[in-house]
């Protein structure tokens, strides 16, 4: 029968710039016939897992029992992440003169942690030639606000797309209060810590700055003010343009400072005070603590996993994670590796990955069955030739159905079964089932076995059992009814050197060692399935058998 043809592309995928290493995996087919799902398509992967920003292929590759392939590239895409700097809002006294750099940037965007040192190149700050607000075609060295007229320039990154966002400037006259406040940095969900570097005003009559910093007392964001003269200013410290989380909190970035209901009784200079400093909010770690959920046996070593976390609440936040056994066979409480940690949603931003629990446990339970979907020949150990890509090998699975007509190899032998060990039919109630039963040379016993209620037509009950001394010789056997100690003519058809046994419950036929020959051991079925099916030494097998 020839093979269908299947088209097989790798998938595409859209993503932005995380800080970690990101996959798309998995692909499409066009052209599965009979009904078929990609179930039968185990043989055959596609994944590329990248971290920088770029465009790269997908490609899918492996091989199908029945399908001729052709693959279809895909496409990768991991976006630059935006990133805003904006100059830190800055001020002087009209008798001075602007400060080199003047106060810095702040950054809003960053992802995983990352910082200023993953840019290139080196921050710029200007300041626009033109006049204040109220006379823009002046000189900038009028006293008045300056909406907007620092900008930054200067830096580069592969990973982020960088946009700049203008700061603005105040050249402040005499009789007004200018407060410089130390840039502060905070954990996101954190409050602030603050602290004055100098609290001025310039004295008009005398042309000096009186500097008032000794007198300045900061209580969490409320700043208190003494002129020395009996006069009191007051004010609250927050931040201009908040932009708030799920949880009601800042979102991490970089915001600039602002005074809040301003009260003053001091007759040295205004109520309009200027304040600058910035607040920069980190992420704060997340910590996380992976649970994995069990399993049935599927032939790979992936495993779902879940996290907990102390998220704000609130807060939209995905974790995802990869979870993976060692290795792929069923067992009890198996330790699972996770690894592709990464942060998605709305707030995801406001978070790093932190510190992870003890490593999870999880159990992988054997499959019932296992049903053969590749051609009427092929590999064993060939995922691509049972569905889901279950290989039936250890003791992962408790059946196989194998469709008459298959020949199943390894390497280039003709087998079915060789040690049961390990075809996982070393524990009791595994089953295979085919109408050619192939057994290699190997110290085994054949036990032909008689059910409890008596004989039953087309099948033939077998029981592989270790024997010293004792291998498989080619035997043509054709097992048109059951085999009873009674009956002679089963007992005629046998052939020289074969020994019928009677034993307890169970009939048993014996090669004998003096009579070997190398090939192997084949037992044919004229009205059905032969079954192999193990049970515990000397168990005698349920009604239902």
């Amino acid at each position: 029968m020839d093979k269908a043809n299947l088209s097989v592309t790798a998938n595409s995928g859209t993503l932005s710039y995380n800080g970690s290493n990101q996959t798309v995996s998995g692909f499409t087919a066009a052209g599965l016939v009979g009904g078929e799902t990609d179930r039968v398509l185990a043989g055959i992967r596609s994944a590329r897992t990248e971290k920088n920003a770029g465009t790269y292929v997908t490609t899918a590759s492996g091989s199908a029992a029945n399908y001729n392939l052709t693959f279809v590239d895909g496409t990768m895409v991991i976006n630059k992440a935006p990133l805003t700097v904006r100059p830190n809002d800055d001020a002087r006294f009209v008798i001075q003169a602007d400060t080199p750099g003047y106060a810095g940037a702040s950054y809003t965007g960053w992802v995983g942690g990352e910082s200023p040192a993953v840019l290139r190149g080196s921050l710029a700050v200007a300041r626009s030639s033109s006049g204040p607000d109220q006379n823009p075609g002046g000189s900038n060295a009028l006293a008045g606000i300056y909406t907007g007229a620092l900008t930054a320039s200067g830096l580069a990154s592969d990973n982020y797309a960088i946009t700049y966002v203008p700061g603005n400037y105040t050249v402040v006259p005499a009789e007004q209060l200018l407060i410089r406040v130390a840039n502060a940095s905070t954990l996101y969900g954190s409050t602030p810590t603050y602290s004055v570097r100098s609290a001025q005003y310039l004295k008009g009559s005398t042309n000096t700055i009186v500097d008032l910093t000794a007198n300045a007392s900061l209580t969490g964001n409320a700043l208190s003010l003494n002129d020395g003269a009996g006069g009191l200013t007051a004010l609250t410290l927050g931040v201009s343009s908040p932009v708030l989380s799920g949880a009601g909190q800042l979102r991490a970035g970089g915001y600039q400072l602002a005074t809040k209901q301003i009260s003053s009784t001091s007759s040295n200079y205004s109520n309009t005070v200027t304040l600058t400093g910035s607040l920069k909010v980190t992420p704060a770690p997340l910590n996380l603590t992976f649970s994995a959920a069990g399993k049935v046996y599927d032939g790979n070593t992936s495993v779902s996993v879940s996290a907990t976390d102390n998220r704000l609440s609130g807060d939209a936040v995905r974790v995802s994670a990869v979870g993976n056994f060692a290795d792929k066979n069923a067992g009890v409480n198996k330790p699972v590796s996770v690894s592709g940690v990464s942060l998605e949603g709305s707030d995801a931003v406001n978070y790093t990955i932190g510190s992870a629990g003890a490593s999870p446990t999880a159990s992988i339970t054997r499959l019932p069955q296992v049903d053969w979907v590749g051609g009427s020949s092929g590999n064993w150990f060939d995922p691509a030739n049972w569905a889901g890509g279950a290989v039936p090998d250890l003791d992962n699975v408790a059946a196989v159905n194998i469709p008459a007509g298959v020949t199943v190899y390894k390497g280039s032998s003709t087998i079915l079964v060789t040690d049961p060990t390990r075809y996982g039919l070393d524990s009791p109630g595994a089953v295979v089932r085919a109408p050619i039963l192939k057994v290699p040379q190997a110290p085994y016993q054949v036990t032909v076995m008689q059910a409890p209620d008596g004989p039953r037509a087309g099948l033939v009950h077998i029981e592989l059992r270790s024997g010293v001394g004792e291998a498989w010789i080619e035997l043509p056997l054709t097992v048109q009814r059951w085999i009873r100690a009674a009956d002679p003519a089963a007992l005629a058809a046998l052939p020289e050197g074969i020994e019928l046994i009677q034993l307890a419950d169970r009939l048993a036929l014996r090669v004998l060692p003096e009579r070997l020959q190398s090939g192997d051991l084949t037992l044919r079925s004229s009205q059905g399935d032969l079954t192999l099916r193990l049970f515990k030494a000397l168990e005698r097998p349920s009604a239902g058998w």
